[in-house]
Protein backbone atom coordinates (compact mmCIF):
# COMPACT_ATOMS: atom_id res chain seq x y z
CA UNK A 1 0.00 0.00 0.00
CA UNK A 2 1.37 3.55 -0.76
CA UNK A 3 -0.32 6.41 0.67
CA UNK A 4 -0.76 10.01 -1.09
CA UNK A 5 -1.20 12.94 0.78
CA UNK A 6 -3.09 15.62 -0.73
CA UNK A 7 -5.24 15.70 -3.78
CA UNK A 8 -3.96 18.79 -5.45
CA UNK A 9 -2.49 18.22 -8.79
CA UNK A 10 0.67 16.60 -7.36
CA UNK A 11 -1.01 14.05 -5.39
CA UNK A 12 -4.13 13.38 -7.64
CA UNK A 13 -1.67 12.29 -10.60
CA UNK A 14 0.72 10.32 -8.41
CA UNK A 15 -1.76 8.34 -7.59
CA UNK A 16 -3.34 7.97 -10.24
CA UNK A 17 0.00 6.64 -12.03
CA UNK A 18 0.94 4.46 -9.23
CA UNK A 19 -2.85 2.47 -9.56
CA UNK A 20 -1.74 2.37 -13.23
CA UNK A 21 1.92 0.64 -12.47
CA UNK A 22 -0.03 -1.71 -9.93
CA UNK A 23 0.06 -0.66 -6.66
CA UNK A 24 -2.44 0.08 -4.24
CA UNK A 25 -2.88 3.36 -3.27
CA UNK A 26 -5.37 5.22 -0.55
CA UNK A 27 -5.20 9.42 -1.02
CA UNK A 28 -5.61 11.19 1.74
CA UNK A 29 -7.26 15.00 1.91
CA UNK A 30 -8.14 17.13 4.82
CA UNK A 31 -11.03 18.95 2.98
CA UNK A 32 -13.12 17.72 -0.07
CA UNK A 33 -11.46 17.13 -3.23
CA UNK A 34 -10.68 19.11 -4.93
CA UNK A 35 -10.45 21.10 -2.59
CA UNK A 36 -11.54 24.77 -2.64
CA UNK A 37 -8.48 26.30 -0.84
CA UNK A 38 -5.43 24.60 -2.84
CA UNK A 39 -3.37 26.44 -5.87
CA UNK A 40 -4.80 23.72 -8.41
CA UNK A 41 -8.39 24.58 -8.24
CA UNK A 42 -9.62 27.67 -9.94
CA UNK A 43 -11.34 28.06 -13.25
CA UNK A 44 -7.89 28.02 -15.57
CA UNK A 45 -4.12 27.89 -16.09
CA UNK A 46 -2.12 28.64 -18.38
CA UNK A 47 -0.33 25.69 -20.43
CA UNK A 48 2.66 27.20 -22.64
CA UNK A 49 6.17 26.10 -23.35
CA UNK A 50 7.44 29.88 -23.38
CA UNK A 51 10.22 29.58 -21.21
CA UNK A 52 12.88 32.50 -21.98
CA UNK A 53 16.46 31.00 -22.01
CA UNK A 54 15.30 27.90 -19.51
CA UNK A 55 15.48 24.66 -21.80
CA UNK A 56 14.51 22.53 -18.88
CA UNK A 57 11.01 23.81 -18.76
CA UNK A 58 10.67 23.57 -22.41
CA UNK A 59 12.04 20.51 -22.76
CA UNK A 60 9.33 19.56 -20.35
CA UNK A 61 6.52 20.99 -22.25
CA UNK A 62 7.68 19.79 -25.49
CA UNK A 63 6.77 15.99 -23.18
CA UNK A 64 3.65 17.39 -21.66
CA UNK A 65 1.87 19.23 -24.47
CA UNK A 66 1.21 15.85 -26.37
CA UNK A 67 -0.33 14.17 -22.94
CA UNK A 68 -2.69 16.97 -22.61
CA UNK A 69 -4.46 15.92 -25.98
CA UNK A 70 -4.49 12.16 -24.78
CA UNK A 71 -5.93 13.59 -21.22
CA UNK A 72 -9.00 14.91 -23.76
CA UNK A 73 -9.42 11.90 -25.27
CA UNK A 74 -9.93 10.27 -21.65
CA UNK A 75 -11.94 13.04 -19.79
CA UNK A 76 -15.41 13.30 -19.95
CA UNK A 77 -15.22 16.62 -22.03
CA UNK A 78 -12.12 18.14 -23.60
CA UNK A 79 -10.28 20.53 -20.57
CA UNK A 80 -6.98 21.24 -22.62
CA UNK A 81 -7.98 24.60 -24.70
CA UNK A 82 -5.14 24.58 -27.53
CA UNK A 83 -6.49 28.40 -28.51
CA UNK A 84 -2.79 29.85 -28.89
CA UNK A 85 -1.18 32.40 -26.25
CA UNK A 86 -0.66 35.67 -26.98
CA UNK A 87 2.62 37.26 -25.54
CA UNK A 88 3.26 41.14 -25.64
CA UNK A 89 5.95 42.71 -25.18
CA UNK A 90 7.33 46.53 -24.34
CA UNK A 91 10.31 45.64 -25.58
CA UNK A 92 12.24 43.32 -28.53
CA UNK A 93 15.79 42.51 -27.54
CA UNK A 94 17.96 39.54 -26.14
CA UNK A 95 17.16 39.53 -22.62
CA UNK A 96 13.60 40.17 -22.67
CA UNK A 97 11.53 37.44 -21.84
CA UNK A 98 9.41 37.61 -25.02
CA UNK A 99 12.22 37.38 -27.20
CA UNK A 100 13.98 35.06 -25.63
CA UNK A 101 11.03 32.72 -25.68
CA UNK A 102 10.56 33.18 -29.14
CA UNK A 103 13.51 32.63 -30.17
CA UNK A 104 13.85 29.48 -28.32
CA UNK A 105 10.69 27.94 -29.45
CA UNK A 106 11.16 28.88 -33.32
CA UNK A 107 14.62 27.51 -33.14
CA UNK A 108 12.97 24.30 -31.48
CA UNK A 109 10.70 24.18 -34.35
CA UNK A 110 7.69 25.20 -32.59
CA UNK A 111 4.77 27.18 -33.98
CA UNK A 112 4.89 31.03 -33.10
CA UNK A 113 4.21 33.80 -35.13
CA UNK A 114 5.10 37.67 -34.95
CA UNK A 115 1.93 39.67 -35.25
CA UNK A 116 0.81 43.49 -34.22
CA UNK A 117 -1.07 43.20 -31.34
CA UNK A 118 -4.78 43.04 -31.49
CA UNK A 119 -6.71 46.13 -31.06
CA UNK A 120 -7.89 45.91 -27.91
CA UNK A 121 -4.23 46.16 -26.03
CA UNK A 122 -2.45 49.30 -26.14
CA UNK A 123 1.27 49.99 -25.22
CA UNK A 124 2.80 46.81 -26.47
CA UNK A 125 4.48 47.40 -29.65
CA UNK A 126 5.77 43.84 -29.97
CA UNK A 127 3.74 40.50 -30.10
CA UNK A 128 3.88 36.70 -30.97
CA UNK A 129 1.71 34.26 -30.67
CA UNK A 130 2.70 30.73 -29.30
CA UNK A 131 0.00 28.65 -31.68
CA UNK A 132 0.60 25.45 -29.52
CA UNK A 133 -0.11 26.84 -26.24
CA UNK A 134 -3.22 27.43 -24.71
CA UNK A 135 -5.10 26.70 -21.11
CA UNK A 136 -6.57 24.35 -19.13
CA UNK A 137 -9.87 24.11 -16.57
CA UNK A 138 -7.68 23.33 -13.90
CA UNK A 139 -10.02 22.71 -11.12
CA UNK A 140 -12.02 20.30 -13.78
CA UNK A 141 -8.99 18.54 -14.23
CA UNK A 142 -8.34 17.51 -10.90
CA UNK A 143 -11.92 16.00 -10.55
CA UNK A 144 -11.18 14.34 -13.75
CA UNK A 145 -8.06 12.54 -12.74
CA UNK A 146 -9.60 11.97 -9.12
CA UNK A 147 -12.67 10.28 -11.06
CA UNK A 148 -9.78 8.02 -12.86
CA UNK A 149 -7.72 7.19 -10.32
CA UNK A 150 -10.35 6.20 -8.49
CA UNK A 151 -11.98 4.29 -11.27
CA UNK A 152 -8.06 2.63 -11.31
CA UNK A 153 -8.31 1.51 -7.71
CA UNK A 154 -7.51 4.15 -5.56
CA UNK A 155 -9.52 5.22 -2.31
CA UNK A 156 -9.77 8.54 -1.79
CA UNK A 157 -10.27 9.29 1.89
CA UNK A 158 -11.94 13.07 2.02
CA UNK A 159 -12.08 15.06 4.91
CA UNK A 160 -9.10 12.89 6.20
CA UNK A 161 -6.44 15.30 8.28
CA UNK A 162 -2.92 13.63 7.95
CA UNK A 163 -0.80 14.84 10.95
CA UNK A 164 2.73 13.32 10.87
CA UNK A 165 4.00 10.56 8.33
CA UNK A 166 4.49 7.75 10.93
CA UNK A 167 8.47 6.69 10.79
CA UNK A 168 9.70 3.66 12.50
CA UNK A 169 14.03 2.82 11.84
CA UNK A 170 14.62 5.27 9.87
CA UNK A 171 11.58 4.16 6.82
CA UNK A 172 8.33 5.30 6.76
CA UNK A 173 5.58 3.34 7.51
CA UNK A 174 2.21 5.03 7.38
CA UNK A 175 0.41 8.21 8.70
CA UNK A 176 -1.44 9.52 11.18
CA UNK A 177 -4.86 9.95 10.29
CA UNK A 178 -7.43 11.81 12.62
CA UNK A 179 -5.49 10.25 15.65
CA UNK A 180 -4.90 6.96 14.38
CA UNK A 181 -2.06 5.36 12.61
CA UNK A 182 -2.67 3.76 9.18
CA UNK A 183 0.24 1.70 7.76
CA UNK A 184 1.88 1.72 4.46
CA UNK A 185 4.85 0.68 2.70
CA UNK A 186 5.53 3.89 1.01
CA UNK A 187 4.19 7.78 1.78
CA UNK A 188 4.09 9.91 -1.11
CA UNK A 189 3.90 13.99 0.72
CA UNK A 190 2.25 15.95 -1.88
CA UNK A 191 0.19 18.58 0.27
CA UNK A 192 1.04 21.85 -2.01
CA UNK A 193 1.33 24.92 0.46
CA UNK A 194 0.89 22.71 3.42
CA UNK A 195 3.71 20.56 2.93
CA UNK A 196 6.11 21.43 5.22
CA UNK A 197 3.62 20.96 8.04
CA UNK A 198 4.18 17.41 7.77
CA UNK A 199 8.13 18.17 6.72
CA UNK A 200 9.21 20.63 8.33
CA UNK A 201 13.18 19.92 7.12
CA UNK A 202 11.88 21.62 3.75
CA UNK A 203 10.72 24.93 5.71
CA UNK A 204 13.94 26.40 4.51
CA UNK A 205 13.03 25.68 0.77
CA UNK A 206 9.78 25.86 0.43
CA UNK A 207 6.68 28.52 2.28
CA UNK A 208 3.35 29.32 1.51
CA UNK A 209 2.54 32.45 -0.87
CA UNK A 210 -0.74 34.18 -1.59
CA UNK A 211 -0.95 35.43 -5.63
CA UNK A 212 -4.03 37.40 -6.41
CA UNK A 213 -6.40 36.13 -9.47
CA UNK A 214 -9.31 38.68 -9.87
CA UNK A 215 -12.73 37.56 -11.55
CA UNK A 216 -14.18 40.06 -13.48
CA UNK A 217 -17.50 39.98 -15.33
CA UNK A 218 -17.32 42.52 -18.43
CA UNK A 219 -21.02 43.96 -20.16
CA UNK A 220 -19.97 42.95 -22.93
CA UNK A 221 -18.32 39.22 -22.30
CA UNK A 222 -18.03 38.31 -25.67
CA UNK A 223 -15.43 41.05 -27.15
CA UNK A 224 -13.16 38.59 -24.69
CA UNK A 225 -14.28 35.42 -25.78
CA UNK A 226 -11.92 32.42 -27.86
CA UNK A 227 -11.35 32.60 -30.49
CA UNK A 228 -11.61 36.59 -30.38
CA UNK A 229 -9.27 37.14 -27.33
CA UNK A 230 -6.92 35.08 -26.51
CA UNK A 231 -5.02 33.98 -22.99
CA UNK A 232 -2.16 36.32 -22.60
CA UNK A 233 0.71 37.54 -20.77
CA UNK A 234 1.41 40.86 -20.80
CA UNK A 235 5.05 41.68 -20.33
CA UNK A 236 5.47 38.99 -17.78
CA UNK A 237 8.63 39.27 -15.98
CA UNK A 238 7.76 43.13 -15.57
CA UNK A 239 4.14 43.26 -15.07
CA UNK A 240 3.53 39.92 -14.13
CA UNK A 241 -0.19 40.09 -15.35
CA UNK A 242 -1.59 37.57 -17.43
CA UNK A 243 -4.86 36.57 -18.51
CA UNK A 244 -7.68 34.25 -19.47
CA UNK A 245 -10.71 34.38 -22.63
CA UNK A 246 -14.11 34.79 -21.28
CA UNK A 247 -16.02 31.74 -19.68
CA UNK A 248 -19.15 30.00 -20.80
CA UNK A 249 -20.31 32.36 -18.32
CA UNK A 250 -18.72 35.56 -18.96
CA UNK A 251 -16.49 35.58 -16.31
CA UNK A 252 -12.79 36.92 -17.29
CA UNK A 253 -10.13 36.19 -15.09
CA UNK A 254 -6.85 38.12 -14.90
CA UNK A 255 -3.79 37.17 -12.27
CA UNK A 256 -0.07 38.53 -11.42
CA UNK A 257 2.69 35.99 -11.28
CA UNK A 258 4.61 38.15 -8.78
CA UNK A 259 6.55 38.05 -5.55
CA UNK A 260 3.37 37.43 -3.48
CA UNK A 261 2.69 37.45 0.03
CA UNK A 262 3.53 34.95 2.89
CA UNK A 263 0.52 33.01 3.93
CA UNK A 264 -0.83 30.58 6.56
CA UNK A 265 -2.22 28.37 4.15
CA UNK A 266 -5.43 27.39 6.70
CA UNK A 267 -6.06 31.27 6.97
CA UNK A 268 -5.52 32.25 3.62
CA UNK A 269 -5.05 36.28 2.19
CA UNK A 270 -7.70 38.89 3.37
CA UNK A 271 -8.75 40.34 -0.16
CA UNK A 272 -11.06 43.04 -0.13
CA UNK A 273 -11.58 46.09 -2.88
CA UNK A 274 -8.17 47.37 -2.08
CA UNK A 275 -6.58 44.78 -4.28
CA UNK A 276 -8.05 45.95 -7.71
CA UNK A 277 -6.03 48.98 -7.71
CA UNK A 278 -2.96 48.02 -9.70
CA UNK A 279 -5.28 45.86 -11.77
CA UNK A 280 -7.24 48.83 -12.62
CA UNK A 281 -4.32 50.96 -13.15
CA UNK A 282 -2.88 47.88 -15.38
CA UNK A 283 -6.26 48.01 -17.72
CA UNK A 284 -6.53 51.63 -18.13
CA UNK A 285 -3.12 52.03 -19.77
CA UNK A 286 -3.13 48.66 -21.59
CA UNK A 287 -7.05 47.20 -21.53
CA UNK A 288 -9.33 49.71 -21.32
CA UNK A 289 -11.73 47.34 -22.24
CA UNK A 290 -12.05 46.01 -19.07
CA UNK A 291 -10.99 49.02 -16.73
CA UNK A 292 -14.77 49.57 -15.52
CA UNK A 293 -15.94 45.69 -15.62
CA UNK A 294 -17.08 44.64 -11.74
CA UNK A 295 -15.48 42.01 -10.04
CA UNK A 296 -17.12 38.80 -9.02
CA UNK A 297 -14.24 37.30 -7.46
CA UNK A 298 -11.38 37.77 -5.43
CA UNK A 299 -9.49 34.56 -4.81
CA UNK A 300 -5.63 34.14 -3.20
CA UNK A 301 -3.99 31.65 -4.75
CA UNK A 302 -1.57 29.75 -2.55
CA UNK A 303 1.70 28.72 -3.99
CA UNK A 304 4.05 26.65 -2.29
CA UNK A 305 7.12 28.47 -3.40
CA UNK A 306 10.71 26.64 -3.51
CA UNK A 307 13.97 28.93 -3.30
CA UNK A 308 15.08 28.17 -6.69
CA UNK A 309 11.70 27.81 -8.45
CA UNK A 310 12.35 23.90 -9.20
CA UNK A 311 10.12 21.36 -8.04
CA UNK A 312 10.75 18.91 -5.53
CA UNK A 313 9.94 15.60 -6.43
CA UNK A 314 12.21 13.15 -5.02
CA UNK A 315 12.67 10.44 -2.15
CA UNK A 316 13.46 11.92 1.47
CA UNK A 317 17.42 11.89 1.90
CA UNK A 318 16.95 10.21 5.27
CA UNK A 319 13.79 8.54 5.68
CA UNK A 320 13.31 5.35 3.22
CA UNK A 321 10.22 4.70 1.90
CA UNK A 322 9.04 8.95 1.67
CA UNK A 323 8.92 10.50 -1.53
CA UNK A 324 7.57 14.74 -1.82
CA UNK A 325 6.18 15.83 -4.71
CA UNK A 326 5.53 19.34 -4.40
CA UNK A 327 6.62 23.04 -4.81
CA UNK A 328 5.04 23.92 -7.73
CA UNK A 329 6.02 28.12 -7.47
CA UNK A 330 3.11 28.94 -9.35
CA UNK A 331 3.79 27.44 -12.66
CA UNK A 332 3.44 23.60 -12.03
CA UNK A 333 0.04 22.75 -13.29
CA UNK A 334 1.59 22.77 -17.09
CA UNK A 335 3.07 19.93 -16.50
CA UNK A 336 0.17 17.74 -14.90
CA UNK A 337 0.59 15.20 -17.20
CA UNK A 338 4.27 14.67 -16.26
CA UNK A 339 3.93 15.40 -12.52
CA UNK A 340 2.31 11.41 -11.68
CA UNK A 341 4.77 9.45 -13.52
CA UNK A 342 7.70 11.59 -11.88
CA UNK A 343 6.36 11.10 -8.33
CA UNK A 344 5.83 7.30 -9.27
CA UNK A 345 9.38 7.50 -10.75
CA UNK A 346 10.94 9.07 -7.75
CA UNK A 347 9.59 6.24 -5.60
CA UNK A 348 11.10 3.54 -7.56
CA UNK A 349 14.48 4.62 -7.56
CA UNK A 350 14.50 7.76 -10.79
CA UNK A 351 14.76 11.13 -9.64
CA UNK A 352 15.37 13.81 -12.11
CA UNK A 353 18.04 15.68 -10.96
CA UNK A 354 16.74 19.04 -11.52
CA UNK A 355 14.54 18.37 -9.07
CA UNK A 356 16.01 15.86 -6.87
CA UNK A 357 16.37 17.10 -2.81
CA UNK A 358 18.67 19.99 -2.45
CA UNK A 359 19.41 22.38 0.02
CA UNK A 360 18.86 25.94 0.02
CA UNK A 361 21.25 28.07 -2.44
CA UNK A 362 21.07 31.73 -3.50
CA UNK A 363 17.09 32.00 -3.83
CA UNK A 364 16.35 32.66 -7.80
CA UNK A 365 12.82 33.15 -9.86
CA UNK A 366 11.30 31.88 -12.67
CA UNK A 367 11.88 34.15 -15.87
CA UNK A 368 8.25 34.73 -16.49
CA UNK A 369 7.94 35.97 -12.76
CA UNK A 370 7.57 39.96 -11.90
CA UNK A 371 9.88 40.89 -8.62
CA UNK A 372 7.21 43.23 -7.25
Amino acid sequence: MVIVVGSGVFGATAAWELARRGYAVRLFEAGDPPRPEAASTDISKLVRADYGVDGFHREMMERALPRWSEWNAAFTQPRFHRTGLLLLAARWAKGCFEFDSFAALSGHGHPVTRKPAPSAWRGFPYAYVSEAAGWVESGAVVSEVLALAERDGVEVRSRSVVSRVVVSEGRAVGVEVDGVEVPAEAVIVAGGAWTTRLLPELADRMHAIGQIALHFAPEQADRFASPRFLPWCADIANSGFYGFPATAEGVVKVARHGAGVPVDPDVGQALGPEVDAPFRSFFARHLPALADAPVVLRRSCPYNDTFDGRFFIDRHPTIAGLVVSSGGSGHAFKFAPLLGALAADALEGRTLPELAWRPRTKATREAARART
